[in-house]
């Protein structure tokens, strides 16, 4: 499924006929694509790396974080660009894989980079997933009809 949609707050023709003239609009495409050419494009070994972690994750990681229960839910008040070892990002798939239909998750993609779920993407690596919903923001728009 392709299909490009346009991310602004009013819905008003005027509006968008102005936004797609001014270029302030953010065109995204919503796909399904294989985990394999996401890999593939976003140049991801095995797992994602974070900027800010001690080591790259490696299935071990996860394995054991499975095995001894040690899962870590999402935590709205934690900055999600803090310091997080690579044992808690492995706690953190964990616990997707334990309570996500890994089959319906979604990541955001923005110039080949997955900028958006990158745990969601390795519970779906780990648990041999083969597709994934991406949301995919494109870098350079060029809009040429409008339907509002």
């Amino acid at each position: 499924m392709k299909s490009t949609v346009y991310a602004f707050r009013n819905l008003d023709r005027m509006n968008v006929n102005q936004q797609v003239r001014e270029r302030t609009l953010m065109p995204i495409k919503i796909l399904q694509r294989h985990i394999e050419e996401v890999v593939l494009d976003c140049q991801i070994l095995r797992y994602p790396k974070w900027m800010n972690t001690d080591r790259v994750m490696v299935a071990g990681d996860i394995k054991h974080a499975i095995k001894t229960g040690c899962f870590l839910a999402p935590d709205e008040s934690r900055d999600p660009n803090s310091y997080m070892t690579a044992q808690d990002h492995a706690a953190r798939v964990a616990w997707l894989i334990k309570v996500s239909d890994l089959e319906k998750v979604t990541i955001t993609i923005a110039e080949n980079k997955v900028v958006d779920g990158n745990h969601r993407l390795s519970a779906c690596i780990y648990s041999k997933i083969k597709v994934i919903n991406c949301v995919v923001i494109l870098a350079t728009p060029k809009v040429s009809v409008i339907a509002a």
